[in-house]
């Protein structure tokens, strides 16, 4: 159990998935890619996801907050969150 609290995922490569030299570094990469991927989606996009992760708000919650219908809160965060995977996976990292 502690060796599974001890793995932090870094990428595609199983190797790269265990804690070792030089993993903060590519976390600080990854941290810095997500940050500039997110800033590349449409406003409407970024602030669903801002208040679905940081907020920790559901979508009937961002609904009411931006005074949209809850499922346009969630296809933006769908959408948002494909876009993120294909930036993530393109090799952005």
């Amino acid at each position: 159990a502690a060796k599974t609290r001890a793995r932090v995922i870094c990428g595609k490569n199983p190797e790269s998935r265990t804690i070792g030299p030089g993993w903060e570094d590519r976390a600080g990469r990854e941290a810095e890619a997500l940050e500039l991927a997110l800033r590349e989606l449409p406003p409407e996009q970024q602030e669903v996801v801002t208040l679905k992760i940081w907020g920790d708000l559901t979508f009937q919650e961002i609904a009411g907050t931006l005074g949209i219908p809850m499922n346009t809160a969630a296809s933006r965060y769908r959408y948002a969150m494909e876009k993120l995977k294909g930036t993530m996976t393109r090799g952005t990292l």
